[in-house]
């Protein structure tokens, strides 16, 4: 089967989609389950455009599950991940302990040794599910209050702090499976010395196993998010000496003549 990379998502998205050849996570098998973008926050920087709701469109299992049997038995593309995104927020589904338990169960006969990823906004850390996959990657952008309502603009009351606790039993429960996503970018009065000193001191009482630090790459909904510089990446990178970091900066910055390494 000849590999083909999927530049561009479209909206909405399948049941399956991809191979994407993702910057994170390599060779990259998306799985998506919902019809319209479902989620709790409405992020300045998403590609998927404005969240319209929460309960907006649930794919039913069987459906995830028998696009997902039918790639498996049909392709001999080598993964790096299986990876439940798409839409919204993943674990928003009903179903979403079932849909990880078959996806497993298939990844089992036909892909053992690629792991089962989830991408969340951390708003469900609680979950007992997210035991059951490899790898939890987890989005913190922000820590102060201010900050994560106008970046990730939560559609019901959220505290930041909150989440950044939940975050923080999550490691011990997880262990090294949790990963911490956060997107830098400047837009309106942000980031501030003060906010970023809060998220340098948050991400280090979580103390991940690992740290994605990026910044916008794709057209976000808000045309006042930018993407902040390679510089202003690695300066923040810095902060942490006992946690292993990955930059990913914008493919426009200079660093990046070579895209294959961005």
């Amino acid at each position: 089967m000849k590999i083909k990379f999927h530049k561009e998502f479209s909206t909405p998205l399948p049941f399956v989609y991809g191979p994407v050849k993702s910057r994170r996570l390599g060779v990259s098998l998306g799985i998506n389950v919902f019809s319209k973008k479902t989620c709790n926050f409405n992020c300045v920087y998403c590609e998927m455009g404005h969240t319209v709701g929460m309960n907006n469109g649930f794919f039913k299992c069987e459906h995830i599950i028998t696009a997902v049997k039918r790639f498996f038995q049909n392709s001999d593309i080598q993964l790096d991940s299986i990876t439940l995104s798409g839409n919204g927020e993943p674990t928003l589904h009903p179903q979403i302990e079932k849909i990880i338990e078959r996806v497993k169960e298939l990844r089992d006969f036909y892909f053992p040794d690629v792991p089962v990823t989830i991408l969340t906004n951390s708003s469900s850390m609680e979950l007992k599910v997210l035991e059951k996959v490899d790898r939890v990657i987890a989005k913190l952008d922000v820590a102060d209050q201010q900050s994560f309502e106008a970046i990730n603009r939560p559609l019901i009351p959220t505290k930041v702090t909150d989440i950044i606790e939940s975050l923080i039993k999550a490691r011990k429960r997880l262990k090294d499976k949790l990963i911490i996503q956060t997107m830098l970018l400047k837009s309106k009065n942000f980031p501030s010395k003060e906010s970023l000193e809060l998220l340098k001191q948050a991400i280090n009482r979580i103390n991940p196993s690992f740290l994605m630090l990026y910044t916008i790459d794709r057209k976000p909904i808000e045309s006042f998010a930018e993407p902040i510089s390679l510089k202003d990446l690695q300066s923040f990178a810095s902060n942490f000496d006992r946690i292993k970091v990955q930059i990913y900066p914008n493919r426009m910055d200079d660093f990046c003549n070579d895209v294959s390494r961005c």
